[in-house]
């Protein structure tokens, strides 16, 4: 008996140490409408953290910046503007994926929209 609370007391622990140890990866885009200018980040610790990091580098070129999207543990951000100054943002599995989604939520706003921007993180683990 007391070799199976033992047994189980270690497999406990090891559920913990990776549960624990498991990391995750963040990213973000923010975009002003008013200069165009884009801000980034990936593999950042915190959705918090990945939001600040973009907003800050937006912030280096206009006063405008709005969070475009988030992503995160190996999927990629991308943003489209258009010719007037439409925008799309989305996220997907893979850079092709989150493009083509950021170019149809433009299309939705614009014509002529083209991929400013795209950035993907690591796997999560």
């Amino acid at each position: 008996m007391r070799l199976r609370q033992t047994i189980a007391g270690i497999a406990f622990a090891a559920a913990l140490t990776g549960a624990a140890a498991a990391k995750h990866y963040y990213g973000s885009i923010a975009y002003s409408e008013g200069t165009g200018a884009i801000g980034y980040s990936y593999d950042q610790s915190s959705k918090q953290a990945a939001i600040n990091t973009a907003l800050n580098a937006c912030y280096k070129n206009a006063d405008d910046c709005v969070t475009a999207i988030n992503f995160w543990d190996g999927a990629c951000g991308a943003i489209a503007v258009g010719r007037n100054g439409g925008w799309g943002a989305s996220w997907g599995e893979d850079l092709h994926f989150a493009s083509d989604a950021a170019l149809d939520k433009c299309s939705e706003n614009d014509d002529r929209c083209v991929v400013k921007r795209y950035q993907c993180t690591s796997a999560g683990r």
